[in-house]
């Protein structure tokens, strides 16, 4: 349909430079993290001019699990240190908050904010 976008993404193996695998997906794939022990990955995209999340898991080789997860693009994701969170900021300049085991966002009050710079902490 109009205004559909889809996008490809691939499992390599680095060192041999080899695409294990390629799967097709309908939105269009941006940013991308994997959780620690190299089971699944968080897939940062766009689908009909919202930011999209999807959840691949890479025994599987499928996407799991995948939503709309901002009004706008997404402009960042990172993963907290034991990868049970995710954090996706859009340019609704809204801040969610995920839970990588369910895939659903986690209740969290002051999500909307205005005047943040990218970049790392403040020095201080």
């Amino acid at each position: 349909s109009k205004g559909q976008v889809s996008g490809k993404l691939a499992l390599v193996e680095t060192q041999k430079k080899k695409v294990l695998e390629t799967v097709k997906v309908e939105f269009a794939p941006g940013r991308i993290v994997v959780d620690p022990q190299g089971r699944w990955a968080l897939i940062a995209g766009e689908r009909r001019n919202r930011g999209w999340l999807a959840f691949w898991d890479l025994a599987t080789r499928k996407v799991v699990a995948e939503q709309g997860a901002h009004g706008g693009s997404i402009s960042d994701l990172a993963l907290s240190p034991d990868a049970t969170q995710a954090v996706t900021i859009g340019d609704d300049h809204e801040l969610r908050i995920w839970d990588t085991a369910k895939g659903k966002t986690v209740p969290y009050e002051g999500t909307r904010m205005s005047g943040i710079q990218r970049g790392g902490p403040a020095n201080g």
